[in-house]
């Protein structure tokens, strides 16, 4: 969508970036999080809904939607609140098949960045829902919408209920408000060889916000300091290529040093963003992607960690011995 705004909404790259700053301090500073509007914003933004981001609505997203949901796996806070600026709200769920579906977010408690509030476990018929965290921080849950069981799968179901709760599987955090953020599913959790619990996913989804990179595998267990596994998106890596001046295959570019240096920029501007424990001190760019087809990807693009650390733990591995 970025790639068209000029022909969506009839401004310049550089125009529209400045509207969205202008409509993030309404929409988001202001009508969201109730902080003060200024009178000029709010005409200026009235003027970019009415003149432009209709347009964007309308010819992009038909016109219709009035909003979206997002789940299985984090959004990235930049493309949620550039829905937000243009009157698409994006509200990112959590829930479990298990526990009846959906458990979190409702319209009128949004914070971007969360998955939102727990839905009143009182609207549950037969009884009262529960949520809680473990000292761990994994997600419990028990009330009338848990299932009872895995059909026939006796001692599946021992592995993700304890004392009548159910045993998500997934860390979190809550805050003083009560929004909760999900950080990792906890199989995932690094440990490093300095004691440090490490979620990887934060990392990943900041690395991979960048349109030239598709999939991001954090490794580390036991070791000093972190690396990865990167995959260039195809699309990006050619849009890339144009903008650098560079010719050739998928294969031949991933492994150019101005692809790796851009990488390697685009690393060290993420890593001022985390603590230190959690940045990434050397990664490989693998010469395709990962996918389906090979077992690296499930069905819904998830990545199989195990699958990949088997693949190409060598050539991680080889990062700690240079």
């Amino acid at each position: 969508m970025w790639s068209k705004v000029e022909a969506l909404a009839d401004l310049t790259a550089e125009s529209f970036t400045e509207a969205l700053e202008v409509s993030k301090r309404v929409v988001l500073d202001g009508d969201l999080y109730g902080g003060v509007k200024s009178p000029d914003d709010e005409k200026r933004h009235r003027e970019l809904d009415e003149h432009h981001y209709r347009e964007v609505r309308d010819l992009a997203l038909g016109g219709n939607i009035k909003f979206f949901v997002s789940g299985g796996a984090p959004l990235s806070r930049e493309i949620n609140e550039f829905f937000w600026a243009l009157g698409m709200p994006i509200y990112e769920l959590y829930g479990m098949t298990e526990a009846g579906g959906m458990l979190t977010n409702r319209p009128g408690e949004v914070k971007v960045g969360s998955v939102g509030k727990c839905w009143p476990g009182f609207q549950w018929p037969g009884g009262r829902t529960e949520i809680k965290l473990s000292p761990e921080g994994e997600i419990m849950v028990k009330g009338p919408n848990v299932m009872r069981g895995y059909y026939n799968r006796p001692e599946d179901t021992a592995e993700v209920t304890r004392d009548g709760w159910l045993c998500s599987g997934d860390i979190a955090v809550v805050d003083e408000n009560g929004f909760y953020t999900i950080t990792d599913r906890i199989k995932n959790i690094i440990i490093t060889a300095g004691g440090k619990n490490v979620a990887p996913v934060r990392i990943e989804s900041l690395i991979s916000e960048d349109p030239l990179i598709s999939q991001v595998v954090v490794y580390g267990d036991r070791k000093k300091y972190l690396t990865a596994l990167i995959t260039l998106d195809p699309d990006g890596l050619a849009e890339k290529a144009r903008e650098l001046g560079l010719k050739g295959s998928y294969k031949e570019l991933a492994g150019r040093a101005e692809i790796r240096s851009y990488v390697e920029t685009l690393i060290a501007e993420k890593n001022t963003l985390l603590a230190k424990y959690e940045t990434v001190k050397d990664f490989v760019i693998l010469d395709r992607d990962l996918s389906i087809e090979s077992g690296e990807l499930t069905p819904t693009m998830k990545v199989k960690k195990k699958e990949v650390f088997q693949k190409y733990g060598a050539m991680l591995e080889k990062l700690y011995k240079e």
